[in-house]
């Protein structure tokens, strides 16, 4: 299996970078071979869109994010991904791409044509439309194992988390509580 990750531009330091693979060392034992992208032909996020070019065992996690249990579970799915639901209120039924799995998802690259940029948002606007057109079959993490710091987790790590999501802020340098030093070492 590949793990990915990205690190375009001066957002996130490289130290990142090392937090998340000794993460990742930490808490997967699927064998795999962890890989961080740092350069893309697509702008911003859609650069993810980039990555469906591969097949085989994908997992992606963003950068921030901080993995709090087993990943396994994560990768146990027949769909041709495995992500999280949106939970912005803008749209609550979206696909959220801050952790994902697949076996073969090309056709997200496959029917991307530059134009899509104009119409949709970011890639997680596009692999909506795709599973709403019944182009890819997506499957749903347990909401308890990848969870949004913003929304899940003010008053504590939840029981069952495997991933908190950080999206926009704080990230994770800036939470000073013990689960989050203690899991983003």
């Amino acid at each position: 299996m590949l793990v990915l990750t990205m690190c375009t531009g001066d957002k996130y330091s490289p130290d990142y970078v090392d937090k998340l693979e000794r993460s990742v060392s930490r808490n997967l034992s699927i064998p795999y071979t962890f890989e961080c992208i740092r350069e893309t032909i697509l702008p911003g996020w859609w650069g993810k869109v980039e990555l469906f070019e591969r097949s085989g065992e994908c997992l992606w996690l963003d950068l921030d994010t901080v993995i709090t249990g087993s990943l396994d579970v994560l990768c146990d799915t027949n769909a041709n991904i495995r992500m999280g639901k949106n939970t912005a209120k803008a749209n609550p039924d979206g696909c959220q791409s801050s952790v994902m799995f697949w076996r073969d998802c090309k056709k997200i690259f496959d029917f991307f044509v530059p134009s899509v940029m104009d119409r949709f948002k970011g890639d997680q606007d596009w692999i909506t439309y795709l599973r709403n057109h019944e182009v890819i079959d997506v499957d749903y993490f347990n909401p308890e194992h990848v969870v949004s710091y913003k929304h899940k987790c003010l008053n504590g790590l939840p029981e069952d988390a495997r991933v908190v999501n950080f999206h926009g802020k704080p990230d994770p340098h800036e939470v000073k509580d013990s689960w989050v030093i203690d899991n983003w070492l």
